[in-house]
Formats: structure tokens, sequence, C-alpha cells
């Protein structure tokens, strides 16, 4: 993908992602029940919008430890979210 398709795909994503955010926490307010896998929906979707994000600056440096560090940063916070 070339970077600017890589930008646009990433702004969609990030704008679905604020759609389906909206979506759960509305859920979450009318089943009050529902609102802690609210929660971790929104997180989850966060994240991945941010990794991506982060993806798309690593690969522009074209340098390997941003790719390394990046990587190991997404293990760490994946490990650490389910502990």
């Amino acid at each position: 993908m070339t970077n600017v398709t890589l930008r646009r795909f990433v702004q969609f994503v990030a704008y679905i992602a604020i759609l389906l955010i909206l979506a759960s926490m509305t859920v979450g307010v009318i089943f009050p029940k529902t609102a802690e896998v609210c929660k971790i929906i929104s997180s989850v979707l966060g994240l991945v919008v941010t990794a991506m994000v982060a993806f798309s600056y690593a690969k522009s440096k074209r340098s390997v430890i941003f790719m390394i560090l990046l990587i190991i940063a997404l293990i760490a916070i994946v490990a650490l979210y389910f502990v």
C-alpha cells in the first residue's frame, strides 16, 4: 500500500471505531449490566486504532528499531491488559 492509501485506510478505521465506541456506550447506557463489556470494547478499539497509527509512523521512519520498539510495546500492553 502506498502511504496515501494506508493513511486513508487508517482514517476510515478510526471513523468506524468512533462510531462503534458510540454504539457500545449507548448500549451501556440503555442496558447498565453490559457497561463493563462496552468499556472493554471501547478500550480494545482505541488500542487497535492507536496501534495502526503507530505502525504507520514506525513504517515511515524506515528504521528497524522503531518497529522493534513498537512490537515490544504492543506485546507489553496486551500482556498487561489481561493481568
